[in-house]
């Protein structure tokens, strides 16, 4: 029993006594500025989706022009995923300059700069702003022409929402049947892949009461009989245009 006494107080008299230090003024500060630091870094940054069409794109960067018109950068990493517009993965290889695409990730509201974590081919809606030259009843199409001189095809489908827009900017719902010539109009969809300048209408929306602009009224061809539209004057007479 004595030599196990023995060895276990030599034992305990090698061991070296830890006493617990309190942490210096220096180092209380340092983690300090950690905290603060990490506090302001996550101030600066936030989640944030940026959509635009693709001005350039190579090595760990892709530029882009927004809805605004302003060039957003856009950083990748190998955690970036990249999909196309039927959802099959792709890489930034596959991104072109002219093409739509969104991206969701971490912006930084001091270098104004996306880091992606996701990037999608997206197929944006067209804004045509124009003047009504033509009404097709059978194929319920219009025709826009623009003060650029281009005309578009604009069916108007099931889906389509068109509105009429009184001098008081307030909205009517109106079908194909109230849409008239000569009337200044804005569409909003998508073009038809098989038909070219041919626009499938998602929204359609006519002003009654903002004068044409004189070029476009210049393209708008003359009507005959069977094409004047007929106005309501709501006292149950009806008025033909001149």
């Amino acid at each position: 029993m004595k030599p196990l006494l023995y060895f276990l107080l030599f034992f305990i008299s090698i061991v070296p006594s830890v006493n617990a230090q309190s942490p210096t003024t220096s180092q209380i500060d340092e983690l300090k500025n950690k905290v603060a630091s990490k506090v302001a870094e996550l101030k600066l940054v936030e989640k944030r989706g940026i959509t635009g069409i693709v001005t350039e794109a190579g090595g760990t960067k892709i530029s882009l022009k927004d809805l605004k018109g302003n060039i957003r950068i856009i950083d990748v990493d190998e955690l970036t995923e990249f999909a196309d517009v039927d959802g099959k993965e792709t890489g930034l290889s596959d991104i072109d300059k002219g093409m739509q695409i969104g991206a969701i990730g971490l912006y930084n509201k001091e270098s104004e700069r996306l880091l992606a974590r996701f990037i999608d081919e997206v197929k944006m809606p067209e804004f045509i702003i124009g003047g009504i030259t033509r009404k097709d009843s059978e194929s319920f199409e219009v025709t826009l022409a623009t003060s650029d001189g281009k005309e578009y095809q604009v069916s108007i489908e099931d889906i389509t929402k068109s509105y009429g827009v009184a001098e008081d900017e307030t909205l009517t719902r109106s079908g194909f049947s109230k849409i008239v010539i000569k009337r200044n109009a804005i569409t909003i969809g998508f073009f038809d892949t098989k038909i070219k300048q041919k626009i499938i209408a998602t929204r359609f929306y006519y002003f009654d009461n903002l004068p044409l602009d004189p070029k476009i009224e210049a393209i708008i061809p003359a009507l005959d009989e069977s094409s004047k539209n007929v106005t309501s004057t709501g006292s149950g007479k009806k008025l033909t245009p001149l």
